[in-house]
């Protein structure tokens, strides 16, 4: 459901865990928790993403190349407070509805940094410097299913796919878009779209404005044995199997170090709702991630399910035990020579590539050829 008041609803992308009482500071004094309220929004990789430069000289997102990190192909992120990640949720959901993309020209803004193309400094009670608004342009296919840009002054007058697009964005409460900000010069601002959270600036800022502007300007790298909770942007200690980056992944996932991207969680390291870590084992009475008991502890596959057992580092199902080896898939185990390829297995023994399996009468079955 898109309608219901966006600023400030919890953004639902909080961790599990609960969060620990701050360590005390020098002094007797509480430390404050770090913020980590700043972070790459990747929630809609199909329908909401960074404009790149294009050829016919439209500038790209240079403001989210210097405020966020590359991702781990080199493409520019957009950054934006978590607390606008609900907002950036909805705004995907009416571009997926409409079959358009959202190319997002700025976001994020660092005080006193100059907007991308225009010459000017915005306001520092702007928006954009709490990570709550970007500036976008509409990708989507005319009549004849080319794919076309609407920009200023498209976006003032615009064809049939964005004009429903804009009319989903405003059935949002508290979302402002097409033209219902000013820019500077007192003009419809028709790529910008906000929450909101700013109004009664500058003359009466909401302290949610200012508390989320300065948790975004000091938001941080959590310390080490901590992690960042989306659902705050408040570094927690967290579960170090759903450690991934900065952040950490949703119940039921877990890290894949390859990508650095969370990933649902292996069939076999699945207990009830979480994902255990290596060194874990699931309880199946209790639904319950243990720490694994030191019979089934195994290498680098870490904790093996009861029913199977170590062997050369690998967790080894009953049925591919071969002595003091784990047979892979589709090898059989052989008396005589151990794991054999199943196609080359000839009674007790393996056969080499290329031989014959045949039955002797004096000697029985043997290996000919190859």
């Amino acid at each position: 459901m898109l309608g219901g008041g966006l600023a400030g609803r919890p953004v639902g992308r909080a961790a599990a865990w609960q969060e620990q009482p701050p360590e005390a500071a020098p002094g007797g004094q509480p430390a404050l928790p770090q913020s980590c309220a700043l972070q790459p929004y990747t929630g809609c990789p199909n329908n909401l993403r960074v404009n790149q430069p294009s050829a016919d000289g439209a500038s790209g997102c240079q403001t989210c190349a210097q405020s966020c990190p590359a991702d781990a192909n080199g493409q520019a992120q957009m950054c934006a407070d978590v607390a606008f990640f609900a907002a950036l949720d909805a705004i995907c959901a009416c571009a997926a509805a409409n079959s358009v993309v959202v190319l997002v020209e700025s976001a994020y803004r660092q005080a006193g940094q100059q907007v991308p193309g225009s010459g000017f400094v915005p306001a520092g009670t702007s928006n954009h410097h709490a990570g709550h608004a970007i500036d976008a342009f509409v990708e989507y296919a005319d009549a004849s299913g080319q794919t076309q840009v609407c920009r200023t002054p498209c976006l003032a007058n615009p064809p049939a796919p964005v004009a429903s697009f804009n009319q989903c964005l405003q059935l949002i409460a508290g979302l402002r878009c097409c033209g219902a900000v000013a820019d500077s010069t007192g003009s419809p601002d028709w790529p910008h779209i906000d929450d909101g959270l700013n109004q009664g600036c500058p003359t009466s800022c909401p302290p949610g404005f200012l508390d989320r502007r300065s948790a975004v300007q000091q938001s941080g790298p959590c310390p080490a044995g901590q992690v960042c909770d989306l659902g705050t942007g408040i570094c927690a200690p967290g579960p170090a199997e759903r450690v991934c980056g900065m952040t950490c992944c949703p119940p039921g996932q877990t890290c894949e170090v390859a990508s650095g991207a969370c990933v649902p969680c292996p069939t076999e390291r699945a207990c009830g709702g979480a994902c255990c870590a290596a060194s874990e084992a699931c309880n199946r009475g209790t639904g319950q991630c243990e720490p694994c008991p030191a019979a089934q502890v195994c290498g680098a596959d870490g904790c093996c399910a009861e029913d199977q057992t170590c062997r050369s580092g690998m967790c080894c199902p009953p049925q591919r035990v071969c002595g003091a080896r784990c047979c892979l898939e589709g090898e059989s185990c052989t008396t005589l020579m151990g794991c054999c390829p199943t196609a080359q297995v000839c009674e007790h023994t393996c056969c080499a590539p290329g031989a014959q399996c045949v039955f002797d009468d004096r000697f029985g079955w043997g290996c000919r050829g190859g």
